[in-house]
């Protein structure tokens, strides 16, 4: 497995800084993937079209169900690890989480992240 390195954060661009207080306001956090286009933050936006051009056309559970099987296929333990708990909502409000090696789902409490 190949290591980035990534850009300290006294050291980035603005654009990087831009990018990653993007991301900040989305999940509340700087995910380790969008740390890996601190060398090439153009390619994040590129990389962000390919998904919305997937993700147009199914739904965020179908997305997400289809991310989580070939995660775990390719055995991505970062991947599919980072799908196991929202794959969707109940009616009641509760999450409803995926159980990795049978499929069945689950209704926990809803969590924060």
């Amino acid at each position: 497995m190949a290591f980035i390195d990534i850009i300290p954060t006294s050291s980035i661009s603005d654009e990087v800084r831009a990018m990653y207080a993007r991301q900040e306001a989305h999940w509340g956090f700087v995910p380790n993937y969008a740390k890996v286009f601190c060398h090439r933050p153009e390619i994040m936006g590129l990389w962000a079209q390919l998904q919305i051009g997937i993700k147009r056309h199914m739904t965020k559970r179908r997305f997400e169900l289809i991310t989580f099987v070939s995660a775990t296929t390719l055995r991505s333990t970062l991947c599919s690890l980072g799908l196991v708990l929202p794959v969707g909502k109940s009616t009641s409000g509760k999450l409803v989480v995926m159980r990795r090696r049978k499929f069945r789902t689950w209704l926990l409490p809803a969590v924060s992240r």
